[in-house]
């Protein structure tokens, strides 16, 4: 009686020790990764190709076009930062010429982001699963 009295005076406030709180991520560990394009305003007419926008680490980021005709893939590289928890703002360098914009996200999932350029212009991309 008294070892049992003894194991509940130890066990019972291990029983009620507060669970810890599983940390939000924020926007951009959400959006690190490889994320193919499904939708856009400007079109369906993406024969050929498929769109990748590739979020890396240290607010590094590369668009990447895949061919399906044999032709070699073509990247272009930038930078990127969030900004508040539903902006981002992107530099990227096309053959020389500097492309900056702020992208409003308007969805933003473990598996789906979606945003608006500065004209107005809405696309959809879904996260491609790792190879690993």
């Amino acid at each position: 009686m008294r070892s049992l009295f003894i194991l509940l005076v130890v066990a019972l406030p291990l029983l009620a020790a507060p669970v810890p709180k599983v940390k939000a991520k924020t926007t951009e560990e959400k959006l690190i990764g490889k994320w193919r394009m499904t939708q856009s305003d400007t079109g369906g007419g993406r024969r050929g190709y498929e769109f990748f926008v590739i979020f890396k680490e240290k607010g590094e980021l590369e668009l990447r076009y895949e061919y399906t005709n044999g032709i070699p893939p073509q990247s272009y590289t930038g930078t990127y930062k969030v900004i508040g928890d539903d902006k981002i703002d992107y530099t990227v360098d096309q053959n020389g010429r500097k492309k900056t914009e702020v992208l409003d996200i308007t969805t933003l999932t473990d598996t789906e982001v979606a945003w608006t350029d500065p004209d107005k212009l809405k696309e959809s991309l879904e996260r491609v699963k790792d190879d690993k």
